[in-house]
C-alpha cells in the first residue's frame, strides 16, 4: 500500500502587499508615503526628501560641467561673455594655485563643488528663475513643463498653508532647487533631441539690470512679462530672461 500523505500545511494568514498598503518610501516617488487601504492617501500627507537629496544623482561633475559650458557659450547674454568672465574671476579667487602660476580655470579638472558654488552663488538668483520660466513656456509642447510640475510635486516644499500641494512657482524656490531641475533634465536631454540645450542656447539675460529684475521678481514678475496659458511670454523687461 502507498505510504500515507503528510498532513496539509496550515494556510498562512499573510498576504502579498498590495499597492494600497501604507508603506513609507515604497511608492513610485522618493520619500512619498504609500496609500492607505482603499487607494486614498492617508491624511493627504507625504514626506519630502531632505535638501541634500537634490545634490545627488544629476548634480554630478559631467552634468555640471556641461551646463556651465552651455551657459558660457550662450550668445544672448548682456554683456557678452558675462558668465565666462565671471567664471574666470571666480576661479582666480577660489581655486588652488601655485606661486607664480595662474589659478586653475579649467572646469574639467576642478571639483564639482567648485562649479556648483559658482552657479548658485555667483549667478544672480533671478537668472535661474527666468531660465526655468523659459523652460516652462518653450517646453510646454515638448513635455518639459510637465516634467517641471512632476519634479516640484516630488521634491519641492509644500505651499504655505497647504501641505497637500507642492510649490511650483520658481520665484518661491531656492536657486539650488532650480539648478537641480535643470541639471537633472539635461542629464537625459540627448535622448529627447536636445530640447533643453536648445532652450538654454536661446535664453537671453541682461546682467546689467539686476536691481530692476529683482524688483519685478518681488512684485510677481510684472515687469516685462505677460502670463498666458503657456506661461510667461516674450520677455521685454530689463534684467530678465527673454523668450525668442
Amino acid at each position: 500500500a502507498p505510504p500515507p500523505l503528510p498532513p496539509a500545511a496550515p494556510r498562512s494568514s499573510a498576504r502579498a502587499p498590495s499597492r494600497g498598503d501604507a508603506v513609507a518610501g515604497t511608492s513610485g516617488h522618493p520619500g512619498h508615503l504609500g496609500h492607505a487601504p482603499g487607494g486614498r492617501e492617508s491624511d493627504r500627507a507625504r514626506t519630502r526628501p531632505p535638501r541634500r537629496s537634490l545634490q545627488e544623482g544629476a548634480l554630478n561633475h559631467p552634468i555640471l560641467y556641461r551646463l556651465l559650458k552651455l551657459i558660457q557659450r550662450n550668445q544672448g547674454l548682456t554683456p557678452p561673455k558675462e558668465v565666462y568672465n565671471r567664471w574666470n574671476i571666480f576661479c582666480d579667487n577660489n581655486t588652488p594655485s601655485q606661486k607664480g602660476v595662474r589659478p586653475t580655470r579649467d572646469p574639467k579638472v576642478l571639483d564639482k563643488e567648485i562649479i556648483l558654488r559658482f552657479l548658485v552663488q555667483d549667478l544672480p538668483r533671478h537668472f535661474w528663475v527666468f531660465l526655468v520660466k523659459k523652460v516652462q513656456a518653450d517646453g510646454a509642447e515638448s513635455g518639459l513643463a510637465e516634467e517641471w510640475a512632476k519634479y516640484c510635486d516630488e521634491l519641492a516644499p509644500p505651499l504655505p498653508g497647504n501641505s497637500s500641494k507642492a510649490t511650483r512657482d520658481p520665484r518661491n524656490l531656492e536657486p539650488l532647487f532650480l539648478l537641480s531641475f535643470v541639471a537633472s533634465t539635461l542629464e537625459n536631454d540627448d535622448r529627447h533631441g536636445g530640447r533643453l540645450a536648445t532652450i538654454i542656447d536661446n535664453y537671453q539675460f541682461d546682467f546689467t539690470h539686476q536691481g530692476a529684475a529683482g524688483a519685478a521678481d518681488r512684485r510677481g514678475g510684472q515687469r516685462g512679462s505677460t502670463a498666458g496659458p503657456r506661461g510667461p511670454g516674450r520677455g521685454q523687461g530689463q534684467g530678465q530672461g527673454q523668450s525668442q
